[in-house]
């Protein structure tokens, strides 16, 4: 298949532990972060560490890496505004690390992905090979307009929006293809600690990946 990006929000203090281990692990795997910077629905979060995921019945959700298949995600908003009793974090706080499923099968990576929110299931499905990505809906994904008007005229839109992408247990830091930022401050900062770590990952500044 052709190279296509998805993309794993996180907030920028916690980079350096990923580069200190060369591995972006999940919330399961033994060296995770124990001191990680979680952003996000708090109660989405509880319920998937105790879900077990359809396409991989002896896991739960935390044994995976989480990413969205397209930008400025629903939860990326949700968190920049607070909306929902979401811990509010500014927007330069939060970076992208962006990964090609394309090289999925070279790097050896078991994975699941899906066409809308995993937690809509059975409505949503899971899949675990990349012939049926045709089955995400890019225009959704790839949405800038999720309002409730939009979806008026897109239905299901906000459920086909969050299609995710899951590597399961950990992804070789080389592996990812390059870090997206909002700030040429925020830029430098983190291209001097991937020179301290000895990395040579692409760093850029990119507004169309935020709410802006």
């Amino acid at each position: 298949m052709n190279p296509f990006n998805i993309y794993r929000i996180l907030h920028f203090t916690n980079l350096e532990y990923i580069l200190q281990n060369g591995i972006v692990t999940a919330p399961n795997h033994p060296n995770s972060n124990p001191a990680y910077r979680s952003i996000g629905n708090n109660d989405i979060i509880q319920i998937r560490s105790n879900k077990n995921v359809s396409t991989h019945p002896n896991n739960t959700f935390r044994d995976f890496i989480g990413f969205y298949i397209g930008k400025r995600s629903i939860m990326l908003y949700n968190i920049i505004t607070g909306y929902g009793e979401i811990q509010q974090v500014n927007q330069d706080e939060i970076i992208y690390l962006v990964y090609d499923i394309s090289q999925v099968t070279n790097h050896g990576y078991d994975y699941f992905f899906t066409d809308g929110h995993a937690l809509k299931a059975p409505i949503t499905q899971f899949y675990t090979d990349l012939a049926d990505f045709h089955n995400v809906d890019l225009i959704a994904v790839n949405a800038t307009n999720f309002s409730a008007a939009a979806e008026i005229n897109y239905p299901d839109l906000k459920r086909k929006k969050q299609s995710e992408f899951h590597i399961l247990n950990e992804i070789d830091f080389n592996n990812i293809v390059e870090i997206v930022v909002l700030t040429n401050q925020r830029q430098q900062e983190i291209q001097l600690l991937l020179n301290e770590y000895g990395y040579t990952t692409n760093v850029r500044v990119d507004n169309d990946y935020y709410f802006i």
